[in-house]
């Protein structure tokens, strides 16, 4: 067993990433585990068999052995796509999967049932063009996907959104910061609040998604961005996709590698405006977030500057830990959870997405106008929450538990 783990991990770390396109190695062995199953009623498993007995001959299929899978998988497509909208997802694809019990007693075609309604409920959406480019690397799946009305691209990373930009030949539509950098929310107010002090400045940005806060770049400024992976910035410098980079008026740069080291080569104080957004999807890279990790942000800071957090989270309240990080350092901090959204597409918010942002500094005055603004609210700390270190970081204790677990 202990063999077979270490087998299975390399395939998923290495080999997978370069075979296939896609996220496919836990359906796939979903699939072989469905069809080497025993039967619900118990017995060998047919494999078995052909083990013992070298004149044992694999279990024919019946007709509908050969039918049920292409039904199935038409009814879980037609069920996972056209059913009411506001029905949940996980609802239909359970609804989907159900469809497969009646093959239970026959192994082969209940795997093969499992992998039609894998089939129908991840590849059709793309059979219909919305997906416009997938790329697979070492940090998972990437895809630029396309909607209709209104016209937007955005990137998808696994599950999480990292960007997104309206598709409009007008250049003031079009370089517009979306989502959680909109003008009108908490990343478009601290751009507003210290726009002299940044006037001319570098800024360092963690976290390159789509190039979003390029937007918000201006002549005489130096932008630069840290980025792990390098397929995301081949697709934001895609011209065909996302033209954030290409258009910001400011001098461009993309650093690639993992943030922290690659920010400790960086000039000391060097930074009016730090910003770290690399902590929006479920696997959070704690090392950017530790004791140590601020005091390597405060030395590239320069005197007045300012940090902030991107740390909108469906899993994890992060507010705790920078409260601790904050106090620890002797800095003051400023916190925002906006979940202001659009109501008609006049309201000047659309493609607005709700987010979650923490600003820290090290006096009060350098955090300007905000500190009046009744929008932010002052970061505490949360000694229920330990403070993280490279040694030590507990996520259980900033885990989002479910209203119903709580």
């Amino acid at each position: 067993m202990s063999l077979g783990g270490v087998i299975g991990g390399l395939f998923n770390a290495l080999v997978a990433p370069l075979v296939f396109t896609r996220l496919i190695e836990y359906p796939l062995a979903m699939v072989c585990a469905c069809a080497l199953s025993p039967p619900l009623r118990g017995g060998r498993v047919w494999w078995a068999k052909l083990l013992d007995d070298d004149r044992a001959e694999l279990p024919r299929f019946r007709r509908w052995e050969l039918l049920v899978p292409l039904v199935v998988g038409l009814v879980a497509g037609a069920i996972y796509f056209y059913w009411p909208p506001d029905i949940d997802r996980r609802l239909r694809i359970v609804t989907a999967l159900a469809l497969c019990v009646a093959c239970v007693e026959r192994p082969i075609c209940f795997g093969l049932c499992i992998g039609a309604v894998i089939c129908a409920t991840t590849t059709f959406y793309d059979l219909t063009g919305h997906v416009q480019y997938r790329e697979r690397s070492f940090y998972g799946l990437l895809k630029v996907t396309q909607s209709a009305y209104p016209p937007f691209n955005f990137l998808i990373h696994g599950q999480t959104l990292h960007g997104a930009q309206l598709r409009d030949g007008d250049p003031k539509v079009r370089d517009q910061a979306l989502v959680y950098f909109h003008r009108t929310g908490p990343m478009g107010q601290v751009f507003d609040a210290l726009d002299e002090r940044l006037t001319g400045r570098k800024l360092a940005i963690v976290g390159l998604g789509v190039g979003s806060l390029a937007a918000y770049g201006q002549t005489g400024q130096e932008l630069t961005f840290f980025e792990i992976d390098p397929v995301v910035e081949r697709v934001a410098r895609d011209d065909r996709y996302f033209t954030f980079l290409r258009d910001c008026t400011a001098k461009v740069r993309v650093v690639l590698g993992d943030a922290r080291l690659e920010l400790a080569h960086e000039p000391d104080a060097e930074f009016a405006l730090i910003v770290v957004d690399a902590f929006s999807g479920d696997a959070v890279p704690a090392h950017l977030l530790t004791r140590e990790a601020l005091a390597l942000y405060r030395r590239k800071l320069a005197p007045g500057g300012v940090i902030a957090f991107h740390i909108s989270n469906s899993y994890l309240r992060l507010a705790p830990v920078l409260g601790n990080l904050a106090e620890s350092a002797g800095m003051v901090g400023l916190d925002q959870d906006d979940v202001s959204m659009p109501t008609r597409p006049q309201s000047g918010m659309l493609g607005k997405m709700a987010s979650h942002w923490i600003v820290i500094a090290q006096d009060r005055k350098d955090l300007g106008p905000l500190t009046h603004d009744p929008r932010w609210q002052p970061l505490a700390p949360d000694h229920g929450v330990s403070l993280w270190t490279d040694d030590f970081s507990n996520l259980l204790e900033v885990f989002e538990w479910p209203e119903s677990q709580r």
